[in-house]
């Protein structure tokens, strides 16, 4: 069988193996030369006098050695399985909070803006009736003049202004103006043919003045809530990086005339 064996052709070993072959087997030769059984270091002892017991005591403590450095490198892959476990359940944590807080402050900032539409809304409707009290002015052979230039520059400003700070500005002049309205024209005029018109704005006025100060009231409650939320924490550290800022609450308006 083993003769047969040898008779059979070999599969052929490349050149560039040959070396890289040889080298291996040698490294393997090596290592199996430089392992002993107990039984040959007890004879290589006993040539130096060395007691056979000892030996052995020398192959259990060497053993037991390894054993426990193969333990603690266990026990330290363990450490870092958990380690790495740990870091990625707190990353995901994180990003959980960070996601809950965006959430969070994007809806603030929706509420806020939102709220503030109807306040906007409502100052533009209650700026629209400015040219009907101009033109109620102008019909009147009892009007001052200043009235009029009042209501022309309140409207004036109501259609420039451009940017929150501005609206809030003009919304005051257009009450104000309204206001001088109601307690110098009305009261003076209400005799005229046309009293149930001057009756009708008189309504439509206070009408606003009360719808508008509901939206700025709902308006402050959503900005308050929202300067509150992006200075908690977490939502603190995510507003800076968003560029959030607190915002300003509405401008209280004058008191609305009242219906008489």
């Amino acid at each position: 069988m083993t003769h047969a064996s040898r008779d059979q052709p070999q599969d052929p070993v490349a050149d560039d193996m040959a070396d890289d072959v040889l080298a291996l087997a040698a490294k393997y030769y090596a290592e199996q030369q430089a392992s002993f059984s107990e039984a040959e270091l007890i004879a290589a002892g006993s040539e130096v006098s060395i007691p056979p017991e000892l030996i052995k005591k020398a192959i259990a403590e060497i053993a037991h050695q390894k054993q426990q450095a193969s333990l603690a490198a266990q026990v330290r892959k363990e450490k870092r399985r958990l380690l790495l476990g740990f870091a990625a359940g707190m990353l995901a944590i994180t990003g959980g909070l960070l996601m809950l807080s965006y959430n969070t402050l994007v809806s603030a900032t929706a509420r806020v803006d939102a709220a503030w539409a109807q306040v906007d809304n409502q100052m533009q409707r209650r700026a629209d009736l400015l040219p009907t009290l101009m033109l109620i002015a102008q019909a009147s052979n009892h009007s001052k003049p200043n009235l009029l230039k009042v209501l022309q520059a309140a409207s004036q400003t109501s259609k420039a202004a451009l940017t929150t700070e501005q609206k809030n500005a003009a919304s005051q002049q257009v009450d104000a103006a309204m206001a001088i309205f109601s307690t110098t024209f009305i009261p003076s005029h209400r005799s005229e043919p046309k009293q149930g018109d001057l009756v009708t704005i008189h309504y439509e006025m206070v009408g606003t003045a009360n719808r508008l100060a509901v939206e700025r009231m709902r308006f402050n409650q959503a900005v308050d809530s929202y300067n509150r939320t992006i200075s908690l924490f977490p939502n603190s550290l995510l507003s800076n990086a968003m560029g959030l800022q607190k915002r300003a609450f509405a401008t209280p308006q004058l008191p609305p005339p009242q219906s008489r």
